[in-house]
């Protein structure tokens, strides 16, 4: 009789846990759902977030058009546009890590265009914009590496530099705000 019992008892909880299983089924069911929902949304918000700072990483690429520029050098001179460059076309275009800027201005007082240029192999990290030199219009700049300050605003960015010890290699500090094309 004993047997018996324990037959009985195994059959009973099995039973009881079957019926819970069945009468649980549409919650249990609900739940799994629920729970794979919240995951992918976990995912999609981390993929998200990280493309995001990935491209604030990148946010200095592309091509910019000069809207402002002073460059100051050590004898006080110095040009500025607007002011005594009357006109002026000037771009700047950084990809990966190779940029390429080309300046074409007049002074008030020249009939001819000054053209300057530079290609260049560049680093940015932050607000620290490197450059270093690989063609220029001066070959004393080949091969050279500056270090300029640079804050983005929306579509606008701002160099300034460059940084200590080089301003006596470049011969000018200077300030330059361009547009994002």
């Amino acid at each position: 009789m004993d047997n018996d019992r324990i037959r009985f008892n195994v059959l009973i909880s099995k039973y009881l846990r079957l019926t819970f299983i069945v009468n649980n089924l549409p919650r249990l069911i609900h739940n799994f759902i629920t729970m794979k929902t919240q995951i992918l949304s976990i995912l999609v918000g981390a993929t998200l977030l990280l493309s995001c700072t990935q491209a604030t990483k990148n946010q200095i690429q592309g091509t910019w058009n000069l809207v402002y520029f002073k460059w100051n050098y050590a004898d006080s001179t110095f040009f500025e546009y607007p002011g005594n460059i009357k006109i002026c076309n000037g771009k700047m275009m950084l990809l990966d890590n190779n940029s390429l800027w080309y300046f074409r201005y007049k002074t008030n007082t020249d009939s001819a265009y000054i053209i300057e240029f530079g290609d260049m192999k560049y680093k940015f990290n932050g607000n620290i914009y490197q450059e270093t030199y690989l063609s220029a219009q001066d070959d004393k700049f080949i091969g050279q590496t500056f270090h300029y300050n640079v804050t983005i605003s929306k579509d606008t960015l701002t160099l300034t530099g460059p940084g200590d010890g080089e301003v006596d290699k470049l011969g000018c500090n200077v300030l330059e705000i361009f547009v994002r094309e």
